[in-house]
């Protein structure tokens, strides 16, 4: 028997640009791995039209908004437990199996997003993680269309991002002053903050080579912050290395080898991605290593690593 999960998503900004007629069905059925997936982009009531045509058409365009998924797949255990009415054996299935359904419903609508971001030069879209709160309690049925409801929000501390990974944590009693002071003067954030938000963010949309190059820029302006002039023509490493040892007697490659072996490979990444378009790195040894998520993690932790020995640094590298 066949479970299936139904999404409904409300994209905020522009939405996605259509011209066809507001009457018209626009739905598409795919398997996508292993998911039998429907998708219903069909306008509603909340659809903007535009009084302008499309450029190809004597028809309006529109903003939608608004789009439902259908994710479904043939579960064994399912026709057993629902014959026999075993309402916890059919939830334990599917808090077994919820991550599969997520995780393809998350690839079916950033693959939507990317179409009409970069195809159709929509503006105002970005791709979505499993931090979307919109994601985390679907409608549950089997094929014959009857439902079946958790008894709780399955969706707490599981599909959430892990705290300390990429610098992430979250409130704590702890932070209480720091939050009221915040609401009423908002601090002020430096470019390296911004560009390393930036990068996460570009990571949590599994965007790994826009967050490698966001990494890259970011660690730059970390190092060259502490430069008392500029250095353009050295590089980053360099620049932690060599010349730090020279300047300060002390090298971050000495102090942290592993971090800064991290720092080369990230640069390495960055500069496969801007000169070639690919996202790897390991060029110098015999086998290129494609980046992947955990990569990148360890990369970011080298770059906090970097930065804590620079702000404790009692003079700038040179």
């Amino acid at each position: 028997m066949n479970l299936i999960a139904k999404f409904q998503y409300n994209l905020s900004g522009s939405g996605l640009l259509v011209c066809k007629d507001l009457c018209e069905q626009i739905t598409f059925t795919n398997k996508i791995d292993g998911f039998n997936i429907f998708l219903d982009i069909n306008p509603r009531w909340e659809t903007y039209q535009s009084g302008n045509h499309c450029t190809t058409s004597d028809r309006p365009y529109f903003s939608l908004n608004n789009f439902t998924i259908e994710v479904s797949r043939f579960e064994p255990q399912l026709e057993d437990l629902d014959r026999n009415l075993d309402t916890s054996g059919i939830q334990k299935l599917i808090l077994d199996v919820r991550n599969d359904y997520l995780n393809v419903t998350i690839k079916t609508i950033n693959n939507l997003l990317h179409f009409f971001k970069f195809q159709l030069n929509n503006p105002g879209l970005s791709l979505i993680s499993k931090a979307d709160k919109q994601l985390l309690e679907p409608e549950w049925f089997n094929e014959m269309g009857k439902r079946y409801k958790l008894d709780h929000w399955y969706g707490f501390g599981t599909s959430l991002p892990e705290i300390s990974s990429f610098g992430i944590s979250c409130y704590t009693d702890d932070e209480h002053q720091d939050l009221e002071d915040a609401l009423l003067n908002k601090s002020n954030v430096t470019l390296s903050k911004e560009l390393l938000a930036d990068a996460r963010n570009a990571i949590f949309e599994n965007s790994l080579r826009r967050g490698t190059l966001e990494l890259a820029v970011a660690t730059e302006v970390i190092v060259r912050s502490c430069l008392a002039k500029p250095l353009d023509r050295i590089s980053v490493t360099k620049l932690i290395d060599e010349i730090a040892k020279q300047s300060i007697g002390e090298s971050f490659k000495e102090i942290e080898s592993n971090a800064f072996e991290s720092i080369e490979k990230l640069f390495e990444c960055r500069n496969n991605i801007v000169h070639q378009g690919k996202i790897e790195y390991g060029q110098g040894s015999n086998t290129t290593i494609r980046l992947d998520y955990a990569t990148l993690q360890e990369w970011w932790e080298a770059i906090i690593k970097l930065e804590k020995w620079l702000s404790e640094l009692e003079c700038l590298i040179i």
